[in-house]
């Protein structure tokens, strides 16, 4: 649908370029086959005329309108180009360019989390010794989701609560077995 918002249809700037009885219309920019006031089109640019052939609604005509190609003795219709659409969806304006230079290599390696990471085999998980990045790609801070935060600390604390139930269970056998 062709985006324009009054039902006079003095904003329409669509691309209908036929009437209604299917008759293709004339230039405005043309006074032939039927000449017209609305030159020169300077003068109208501001009610959408101009070297092009569609339908405009120049002069207060009940409809969008345009002259045809058809010599007659009225020399104009209406055209067809929808009903007014109250809020036009339109795509968003293109995003501004970065101020910052594009990044050309990557960061350098943290050392402290390269040195301090865990041993192979370790059930500790990488982000207890580097902090997770709450920015996201493109530099804007995301919030932690702390239902997810939680959940990874418990995959930490339950698996070590789980070895010392182990061991003092061991130990309590070895008691055992001694006494």
């Amino acid at each position: 649908a062709e985006c324009f918002a009054a039902h006079d249809y003095s904003d329409y700037r669509g691309h209908v370029s036929t009437t209604v009885s299917g008759h293709s219309c004339q230039r405005w920019d043309a006074q032939a086959p039927n000449a017209h006031p609305y030159a020169p089109l300077a003068s109208f640019a501001a009610q959408g005329l101009g070297a092009h052939s569609e339908c405009r609604r120049p002069g207060g005509f009940p409809c969008a309108w345009c002259y045809t190609l058809q010599p007659t003795k009225r020399g104009w219709e209406c055209c067809d180009v929808g009903k007014p659409v109250l809020k036009c969806i339109r795509p968003p304006p293109p995003s501004p360019p970065s101020p910052y230079p594009p990044r050309s290599s990557p960061p350098p390696p943290n050392r402290w989390a390269l040195a301090n990471r865990p041993s192979v085999g370790s059930n500790v998980p990488s982000y207890v010794f580097q902090p997770p990045n709450y920015y996201g790609q493109q530099g804007a801070y995301q919030p932690p989701n702390y239902q997810q935060v939680v959940q990874q600390q418990q995959q930490v604390v339950q698996p070590t609560y789980q070895q010392i139930q182990q061991q003092l269970a061991q130990m309590q056998q070895q008691q055992q077995q001694q006494a």
